[in-house]
Parts: structure tokens; C-alpha cells; sequence
């Protein structure tokens, strides 16, 4: 059973397929391992087994797998934690000490005493918790047992030691339970095998070299340099004279050599090789032009022939092969019933079988691939000569696969195959011009173009070599063919028990045959029969493993091959139509389907005509039958089954394509054409009335639907070369309904988009998109204006172009006016070739600031707020008399704003004007009150804001300036600390510490007297940066080059340099204005207009043509309308 979880109504549990095991009730859930997974119930978190059982209670605030049978659990205090590890018997393994722990090696815990916490996975269990930390210090090691090893730094480790390094830089030795073994006092040490290390050591300005047992006994010594390859050491001398050493400290040999594994190694003499053993012993003589271990033994070359050799150098097989392969088919005559997943995945989504089953049948005429190349997909063990590669023809012996010796060996000579086990050598009458293993005991053998069945106990021929195809697909029966006819067989020997219940021994004599059930006891097969006129007609029927017609469809002329569902369901055809008959040849389902397709469910989606709809196993109608596709899997599934909508990926669906969003799907009916809404037991929850439905998608080129909205449209058309943003249907007109079907908002717009908490609805305007030249278009751009309503579908205000919201305050900020203008993005006169797309163009139209209530958030002289009826339209007029433009608003000017930044904590950010240079002020929600305009300003909490003109900084409430402008720099507060850096001289800068709660006066100064040229590239390279240790009090400030810092900084904070490191000009941390410095503007606005044209017309529109022509020389402010 293996238990996968999917999610049901926000809550989770966990299924086996598609049936459910465990019903969804919990907030997440993590993965099972070895029987048990991590759940989260109200807000805690325990450990299930397969039934749903708490084996752990939940009530722990984090909870993950380490391995095996081992979990960290954390317990939270106020604003701290410890962490500790226990196991599903609840077992405390590592108490609850450390703020954080993992494992290492599935061997080791490693507990850390300090670590900052990054974030809270409030709903979602991922491997490692809900959980994540960083700058995790003070690391403890511990054994599985819970014992404490050791917190030195550890540089190696295995099941059996640990290798540590202390302060000095000294290597020691401990076991693995935290024994020591050997002090720290290496230089360095490297495990080899077993119980054997190199370890060096400085003596005399020069390094020795020792060779050392775990308990420190020195097997030998030298000084010159030793490497350890795989069971050997190799000691070079300064003349380059090379020695081999065995594990033992015996010399072994001298001169080159290469280790083939720990026991053997290969040496060279006048081009040939051979092999010496560990004791020095010559067990293959130079005779060969190869010699590879494989596993346990020698595969060797002798020119292009291949032999393998046992560990002493025994010739197993002679070296007369180009190939070896090694039996491994997972296949087994006696495997009756389901065959099992026998698939594999070897990487690059490509998978492998490890026997033939339904999915990968043997055929004696090969499997081809997509573009009609032959392939072999059957996982094989085997040895081969082949050249090193496509470039180097150089002949090399070759392997795939763990290949395993002791299995049934089948030897390829280039012109013929054989079997070979150790036990018998060459298997007697085995010889043939190729074998394929179909099972460990039976292989499909050839002798010129036909093929046959050679059983490995029996040694001969089971099913004769005289047919032309033979296909197997797992179990204990094969198809074979013979000129057009088909008939089968058993692999079984007839001396076994079983051979009477199952033998299989079908004539050849059926135009098809296929299996039907898992025991291969009964077939689908096509016959023949002449007629009175003397023609032959063909039909299908059922036979049992002898070839028996059922005799009761004797009387029903079946035209479709069947296939079984149960005894008393075989879905096939009588005279074009679908439906089922039984085993004993009733009708169980009658044929009037032009169409049925099995579900995974077990339901059939079935078709009349061009209507589909769903029946169940009895013929029972789930789903009317009515609609223009076939339903889903998850569409009326049984009960206590659940299917996600990834388990379509691996199946061709008409409905991977389809309009769904959670539990409800868009359908179409079949005979009207118009659209419907179902739910996932089948019944339409809104009717098929409508020409077109659709779910919200906020983005539509990754079909990604985020809304509980279903949108209704007539008219317009479907275009193949060109969609919108909002749907591929273009020039309908749409309205909005609510989840159950209500409809919400009529039908009279072109557009809509949603948000969280808001429908925009988009009327009197047309789509516009980039005209490239490309034969398809997508229309992202719209140049109406939007109406704003509920999600309740009431209009709130409309007549607006652009809107942003403040989500936490609930304001508005809504654009009136401007106007999209065409522009060529590409030109190429010598081809004639010209694109053109679209800017918006604000020019000196208005922002509208209000709240929830449709209040102005800018007040009226005598300090009030104007408000706006709900359901309000905003409208520009638009005058044109004696070639002077006047646009008059219906809205009140004066309290509208002329150019919108973004959104503060309770305020915000407005521009002087339009423009992506203009300067920027601080708008107050409360109060209605607004800072000057300032080329930058930043929000530093909510009261305070960093801000700077004219190449100075300054601190400032909206109404007052708190911190003058002395300043040129101002570091972005942490844990309330900030660098303030100010000039002393022309050439010379000083920084001061700050905290926000008491802003007018320094804390200290941090560096009394720097170059400002030097601080400027300090600066860049993020040394003014700070952190924190663990808390957050001045005494935990670090910095990561504290030499440029004064006495009296350094002695208020850590004594440690922080590792902080950035790249030059990249840090967002620094507030400055002056051009050396990169920072993160503040005026960073969603619009950077860099239209100048709109200055004359603006006037006229912003005065409604009460103030007569502009005045020359006029810069843009308008503050004194209402004076």
C-alpha cells in the first residue's frame, strides 16, 4: 500500500490510488516514512500510522523526519524554543536543549545550541518542518543511541568513526559512540579501510608520513609521498620511483600499477596484463589485452573476444565472446494473477522494465520508438566489447547493470547464442542463433526467421521452433503465430503440479487473440465462419485455455475484440454499437453505445451520437448523457475514492483542456452548444443556457484559475489568431456570477478582472495588443475604463483607468483620464518592416485617494472630507473650442491628486506630478495632512520617514523634521539601530549611531574621522552593514570590519565580526542621494511617464477655462486652484 496525500475541502488525509484510506481532517500533513507521517491538528503536530491513529499525540509546535524511526520535535516558549529527538514510541533520544537538529548521514544528530529562526510554514510540512533556520552555531554531535560524541568540528565520518580537527588545526580520531581513540595531534588524517588511516605529521620543516592502526600503532613510516587508492598505498620517491603497499605494510610491487579494487591489483608488462592479490601473488599471468572486476570476478580481453575469470584467476568462461549477459528478468512462470509494477526509471524521465508485463510485452518482432527506431527496453545485466566511443574506435570492454554471475549467463560468439551457468557450464542442446530471456527458467530462441520456446530444466525445445511471431506478456502463457493465425501456449512444464489447472494449448487457428484475465485462463478471440453464401464472416468470441467457444455468444454476433471487467462484464460490440456480455453469454449491458471508455474510477464514459455522459458498472446513468466531451476521472467517481486533477497527466482526456476550477467543471451540451456548469458528482449545478462561461484566470497562458467567479458571455466569436488577456472569445459581452450560479453582475461588459477583495469590470473600450507581425496576437492591454464592485457584485464607483489598493487600510487610489497612445517599437525602412504597440500615456490627469467609506483622503479647506455616493461614475469632459482643450471633471479637483507613488503603513506616497522625475510627499490617512515634496522619501516606521533634498538627508514626521539635514546618509534602521554619516570637512566624514526611539540625540559616534573617498567604498562594499546576533540589544550588533570603527562603538557591541558580505553598488540597505552611493529609490513609482505634451491642455483641464490661457512661463503647480 502506498499512501499519497490530496487535499478535500482545505483539509487533508491520505489515499492508496484513488481509494481513500484516511478521510481529509487535517490542517497538512508531511509524507509517510516507514508507516508513519506528520499531521498538523489545530495548530500542532503529531505522527499518524496507516489507519490514522495517533501514534504521537499532536501537540507539538513543529515536528519532522530525520530517518528511520527518528523525528525532531520542537516545543515553543513565548518567543524562544528548544528542539529535541524523539522517536514513534516517544522515546526521548536527544533532550530538549538545541534550537535546532538534523541528522547526518542517517547515522549521527547534530544539535546546534544557537540559530535564528527565518519564517513560519504555517500550513505546509515540508522535509524539514515548518520551520527554517540560519546561522546555526555550537554544533554537538550525537550518536543514534542519543550519546554524545563530540563538538570539535568534525571532517569525516563513517559507520565506524569520526575524524575531528580542534582549534590547532590538529586531526584526532574518535569511534563512533564518542570514544577516543587518538588525540588531536595530526596534521592530517584520512581514513582508508577498515581499521587503517594515513595520517602526516610536520617534523623538521618536512612531512612524514604514517600509516597508522585506530588504536595509534604505526604499521610503517616514510617520507615520501603516500597515497592511499583503494586498498593500496602508493609511495612515490623525489626520483619518481613508485612502490606498492598493502594495507599491511608489505611491499606488494614496484613500479606502475593501478588498484582494481582493495584485494587486487593490475600490472603491465610489455603491453599485456595481469593481476596480483593483496599478498603480492600473481594470480593472472600477462597474457591479456584487458582486465576489469566486475562485481566478483575478472571480465578479460583477448583482442575483440571477451572471457571472464573467478577471484583466483580461473578461467570461468574462455575469452571467445563478443558479449555476456546475465539472466536477471524479473519474470516468473508461476506468477498467477495481477502482474506487478515491473517498470523503472533510470533517469532523464526515461523508464526501464525489469521482466514483460502489459505495458512492455516481449515481441518477437521488437518495440519501436516515435520515429520508427527499433529499442530495447528491458532492464539487462551484461558485458561487451565495444570501441571506447563514437571518436575513439579503440576496442573496451563495456558494462551495464549490476551484473551478477551466479545468474543463468547467455554467451554471444557474433554468430551464435548459448547458455552457461557455473554449475553446469554450457547448458546442453542450448545453442541457437539468438536468445531472450522471458523468464529465469524459459527463453524465445530463433533459428533462422522462426522462433520457439527452449526450457532451461528441461534442456529442449518446449514449444517447437516453427513460428513466425511469439509474443509474452508476463505470467505463464505466450501467444504465438503461425502465417496469419494465432493460437498460445504454456510455459509451464508438464511435470509440475499445477500443469493440469493451467495449461494453456489454444490451435492456431484465430485471426486475433488477446488475454483476457490475469490467471490467462480465458481469451478474446476473432474466428471465421463461412455463410450460406459462401462468404466469410468474421466475429469475436470468448475461449478457455483449450480453445472451447463460449457456447453461450454463440448467439450474439460480437464485432469487437472484448475485454474482461468481470465475470459478468466484457465490454465489446454487436453491430457497431457498444455494451457488455457476461461470461455465459448474456447481455449484461445492452448495445446501443456508439461509444464507451473505461475510467480509472471503474465507471465508463460513454457516447450516443455526439452526447457522452457516465455509467457505472451495472449500466446505471451517473451523468445524463448530454454533453459535447467525455467526463473526467474525478466526475462521478465512487464513493470514498478521491482523484486529483494530476492524475489525468498519464491519460489522453478531452477534458485536460477544459475550463474547471476546483470541484466544478464547464461543459458544453452536445445538441444546443451552449454551457453549463457541473460538480464532481455529476450534476449541473448551473445550466447549459449559456453561449459562453468561463472561470477567472489571472494568468492565461498558464491556465491559472483563482476564483471562485464564473463569468457568462453572447455574441462575439473564437479566434484562432488572436485572444485577450480576459478570454480566447473576443467582442462578447459578459457578465459575472457568484460560485452557485447567481448572477451577480449583468451582462454589459467586455472585461472583468479580479482581486481579492474587488471585481473590475471594464466597459466602452476595445483591446489592444503588440503588432509584431506574428500570424497570432495576444491583446494584454484594454483602453476602456473599469467599474468597481463587491464581490457581491454592488458597484462601489466607476469611470476609472488604473487602480491600486491598500489592502491593510483600505484605501483606494484610482487614475481618471489619460490615454493610450500607438508607437513603433520596430522599424526597418530598407524592408518595409514596422511593429507598433501601445504606451498609456498619463499626462496630467488626476488621482482619486479615498477610503473604504469613499471619502477623500485629501480634505477640503475647512479640514473635512468629501464623500462620494456609492455607485458613483466618474466622468471627464472633454472640450475642444478655438484649439484649446478643456477637460471637466465631475469629480472636486482641488482634493484629487497629481501623480500617485505607492502605498505607506497609514499613508500615502503622491508626486508633484506624472512625470517618473517628479518629486514625491507622504499624504497622512487620518489626518489628511502632507509632508513638502522631497526628491526621496522612505517610511522607516509608522510615524518617521527618512527624507532628502538637494543632496542632504533628514528625519521627519509627516508634520515636523526630527533629525535636521546634516546628513548624507542615513542606513535603513535594524532592530532599531541606523549609521547616520555626515561631513566634518570637505574630504572628511564622520558616523553616528541612531536608534528611532530617541532620534535627536546620537547614541555614540561610531567612526570620528574617516575619508569620505574611503567610507564611499566601504560603503560599497557593505562594511557599514549591521546584524545581530541572537537578540536584539545593542550588545548583539555586529559588524563585519570592526578595525574602521571606534574604541568606544566597539566596546557597546559583539565582540565578533558579522560574515555579512555584499557585492559592490547592490545593497538596498543605504539611503543617500549622493551619486556615488547605489540605493533603492523610494520614489520608485508604477509609472514612469515620460510624456511632456500635456502641459498647455492640462492647464485648461485643471482649470475647467476659468483662469483664461496658461501664463508663459507656468511650471506645473497648480496649488492655488480653490485660492
Amino acid at each position: 500500500m502506498y499512501l499519497s496525500s490530496f487535499k478535500s475541502n482545505d483539509k487533508y488525509g491520505f489515499k492508496d490510488g484513488f481509494t481513500i484510506v484516511i478521510p481529509a481532517k487535517y490542517d497538512a500533513v508531511g509524507s509517510f516514512n516507514e508507516g508513519h507521517a506528520v499531521v498538523m491538528l489545530n495548530n500542532k503536530l503529531g505522527i499518524i500510522d496507516v489507519k490514522g491513529d495517533f501514534v504521537i499525540e499532536n501537540k507539538y509546535d513543529d515536528l519532522y523526519h530525520l530517518y528511520g524511526d527518528f523525528y525532531v520535535a520542537r516545543i515553543n516558549d513565548g518567543d524562544s524554543w528548544k528542539c529535541g529527538v524523539i522517536n514513534t514510541s516517544e522515546e526521548i533520544i536527544i533532550d530538549f536543549q538545541f534550537k535546532y537538529i538534523k541528522s547526518e548521514s542517517d547515522k549521527y544528530f547534530l544539535g546546534f545550541k544557537d540559530a535564528t529562526e527565518i519564517k513560519e510554514k504555517h500550513l505546509y510540512l515540508s522535509l524539514h518542518g515548518r520551520y527554517t533556520y540560519k546561522d546555526a552555531t555550537g554544533c554537538n554531535w550525537y550518536s543514534q543511541e542519543g550519546n554524545f560524541i563530540t563538538d570539535l568540528k568534525v571532517e569525516y565520518h563513517s559507520t565506524d568513526y569520526v575524524i575531528v580537527k580542534n582549534g590547532e588545526n590538529h586531526y584526532g580520531l574518535l569511534k563512533s559512540n564518542g570514544h577516543l581513540l587518538i588525540e588531536p595531534k595530526y596534521t592530517e588524517l584520512r581514513h582508508c579501510t577498515d581499521d587503517i588511516f594515513l595520517a602526516t605529521i610536520n617534523s623538521d620543516d618536512s612531512l612524514e608520513y604514517h600509516i597508522i592502526s585506530d588504536n595509534d600503532n604505526i604499521i610503517f613510516t616514510t617520507k615520501d609521498r603516500t597515497e592511499y587508492t583503494e586498498g593500496f598505498f602508493k609511495v612515490e620517491s623525489e626520483g619518481n620511483d613508485i612502490k606498492w603497499y598493502s594495507v599491511d605494510g608489505n611491499i606488494i610491487y614496484e613500479g606502475n600499477a593501478s588498484p582494481l579494487n582493495k584485494n587486487y591489483l593490475r600490472i603491465c608488462k610489455n603491453g599485456k596484463y595481469g593481476v596480483l592479490n593483496r599478498n603480492g601473488q600473481r594470480i593472472i599471468n600477462f597474457i591479456y589485452d584487458e582486465i576489469e572486476y566486475i562485481t566478483s570476478f575478472f571480465a578479460v580481453r583477448r583482442e575483440d573476444k571477451l572471457g571472464l575469470l573467478g577471484q583466483n584467476g580461473e578461467v570461468i568462461v574462455d575469452a571467445i565472446y563478443k558479449s555476456i549477459e546475465s539472466v536477471c528478468i524479473e519474470n516468473n512462470p508461476f506468477y498467477i494473477g495481477k502482474t506487478k509494477n515491473l517498470s523503472r526509471w533510470v533517469g532523464f524521465d526515461t523508464y526501464k522494465y525489469a521482466g514483460y508485463c502489459e505495458d512492455y510485452p516481449f515481441d518477437s518482432n521488437g518495440h519501436v520508438n516515435y520515429r520508427g527506431d527499433k529499442i530495447d527496453s528491458l532492464l539487462r545485466q551484461k558485458v561487451y566489447i565495444a570501441p571506447i566511443s563514437t571518436y575513439n574506435r579503440a576496442l573496451h570492454i563495456k558494462t551495464f547493470g549490476q551484473f551478477n554471475i551466479d545468474n543463468i549467463l547467455i554467451l554471444d560468439n557474433g554468430t551464435s547464442n548459448e547458455l552457461f551457468s557455473l554449475s553446469e557450464g554450457i547448458i546442453n542442446n542450448s545453442k541457437f542463433e539468438k536468445i531472450e530471456p522471458l523468464t529465469q527458467l524459459c527463453f524465445a530462441v530463433k533459428v533462422g526467421e522462426k522462433y520457439g520456446i527452449f526450457r532451461l530444466d528441461e534442456a529442449s525445445i518446449i514449444i517447437p521452433v516453427e513460428y513466425d511471431r511469439i509474443i509474452f506478456y508476463g505470467g505463464h502463457t505466450v501467444l504465438i503465430k503461425q502465417g496469419e493465425l494465432w493460437g498460445a501456449q504454456s510455459l509451464i512444464s508438464k511435470k509440475h503440479i499445477l500443469y493440469p489447472i493451467l495449461k494453456v494449448d489454444i490451435p492456431v487457428e484465430n485471426k486475433e487473440i488477446t488475454i483476457l484475465d490475469d490467471t490467462q485462463a480465458h481469451f478474446s478471440v476473432k474466428k471465421t465462419y463461412t455463410n450460406y453464401e459462401d462468404k466469410e464472416i468474421a466475429y469475436f468470441t470468448i475461449i478457455d485455455n483449450k480453445g472451447v467457444e463460449v457456447e453461450g455468444l454463440k448467439k450474439i454476433q460480437l464485432d469487437n475484440t472484448l475485454k474482461r471487467f468481470d465475470k459478468n462484464h466484457y465490454l465489446t460490440a454487436s453491430n457497431g454499437k457498444f455494451g457488455f456480455v457476461s461470461e455465459i453469454g448474456y447481455v449484461s449491458i445492452p448495445f446501443i453505445y456508439d461509444e464507451i471508455v473505461p475510467k480509472k474510477t471503474g465507471n465508463f464514459n460513454v457516447r450516443i451520437g455526439n452526447a457522452w455522459g457516465v455509467i457505472d458498472i451495472n449500466g446505471h446513468e451517473l451523468v445524463k448523457i448530454k454533453y459535447d466531451k467525455p467526463m473526467p476521472i474525478y466526475i462521478a467517481s465512487p464513493s470514498g475514492s478521491f482523484f486529483d486533477y494530476e492524475d489525468l497527466k498519464d491519460e489522453e482526456d478531452a477534458f485536460r483542456n477544459s475550463e474547471r476550477y476546483k470541484d466544478k467543471f464547464i461543459v458544453k451540451d452536445a445538441l444546443s452548444g451552449y454551457c453549463g456548469c457541473i460538480n464532481k458528482e455529476g450534476t449541473e449545478i448551473i445550466p447549459t443556457v449559456y453561449e459562453h462561461l468561463i472561470f477567472w484566470k489571472s494568468d492565461n497562458h498558464l491556465n491559472k484559475y483563482d476564483s471562485d467567479f464564473i463569468f457568462f458571455g453572447f455574441g462575439g466569436y473564437e479566434s484562432e489568431y488572436s485572444s485577450t488577456f480576459f478570454s480566447e472569445i473576443e467582442c462578447a459581452t459578459w457578465g459575472c456570477m457568484n460560485k452557485d450560479g447567481k448572477i451577480i453582475i449583468d451582462p454589459k461588459y467586455d472585461c472583468f478582472k479580479v482581486t481579492d477583495q474587488f471585481i473590475l469590470a471594464g466597459r466602452d473600450g476595445a483591446f489592444l495588443g503588440n503588432e509584431d507581425g506574428n500570424e497570432y496576437t495576444c491583446y494584454d492591454k484594454y483602453n476602456g475604463v473599469y467599474d468597481l464592485y463587491s464581490h457581491e457584485g454592488e458597484l462601489i464607483i466607476g469611470g476609472f483607468r488604473e487602480f491600486f489598493y491598500d489592502d491593510t487600510n483600505r484605501v483606494l487610489a484610482l487614475f481618471f483620464g489619460g490615454k493610450w497612445e500607438k508607437y513603433c517599437s520596430y522599424e526597418d525602412d530598407w524592408n518595409s518592416i514596422y511593429h507598433y504597440n501601445y504606451t498609456f500615456k498619463h499626462g496630467n490627469d488626476l488621482w482619486l485617494i479615498i477610503d473604504e467609506n469613499l471619502k477623500t483622503i485629501q480634505r477640503k479647506e475647512d479640514g473635512t472630507q468629501y464623500t462620494f455616493n456609492k455607485g458613483f461614475i466618474g466622468k471627464i469632459e472633454i472640450k475642444k473650442e478655438d484649439k484649446k482643450i478643456t477637460h471637466l471633471y465631475n469629480m472636486p479637483i482641488n482634493l484629487m491628486a497629481k501623480g500617485f507613488s505607492h502605498f505607506g503603513r497609514n499613508c500615502v506616497f503622491i508626486k508633484e506630478n506624472n512625470q517618473g522625475t517628479s518629486k514625491i510627499a507622504a499624504l497622512d490617512y487620518k489626518t489628511g495632512e502632507i509632508t513638502p515634496y522631497y526628491d526621496a522619501i522612505k517610511q522607516i516606521n509608522d510615524d518617521l520617514f527618512f527624507v532628502s533634498n538637494e543632496r542632504k538627508v533628514a528625519v521627519r514626521t509627516i508634520s515636523d523634521i526630527i533629525l535636521s539635514s546634516d546628513y548624507y546618509l542615513f542606513t535603513l534602521p535594524l532592530n532599531g539601530y541606523f549609521f547616520g554619516v555626515k561631513r566634518i570637512s570637505e574630504d572628511n566624514s564622520m558616523v553616528e549611531l541612531f536608534h528611532i526611539d530617541d532620534i535627536k540625540t546620537p547614541i555614540c559616534v561610531a567612526i570620528e574621522s574617516v575619508k569620505t573617498e574611503e567610507l564611499i567604498d566601504d560603503i560599497g562594499y557593505g562594511r557599514l552593514k549591521i546584524s545581530f546576533d541572537a537578540g536584539k540589544k545593542l550588545c548583539n550588533l555586529k559588524v563585519p570590519y570592526r578595525k574602521m570603527f571606534s574604541d568606544h562603538f566597539l566596546e557597546l557591541i559583539h565582540t565578533e565580526e558579522s560574515n555579512y558580505f555584499v557585492k559592490k553598488w547592490e545593497d538596498t540597505y543605504y539611503f543617500s542621494t549622493e551619486y556615488e552611493i547605489g540605493y533603492d529609490s523610494p520614489n520608485d513609482s508604477y509609472y514612469d511617464d515620460d510624456d511632456h505634451d500635456y502641459m498647455r491642455d492640462s492647464w485648461d483641464a485643471m482649470t475647467d477655462g476659468m483662469y483664461g490661457d496658461m501664463p508663459d512661463g507656468f511650471d506645473g503647480d497648480f496649488d492655488f486652484l480653490g485660492r
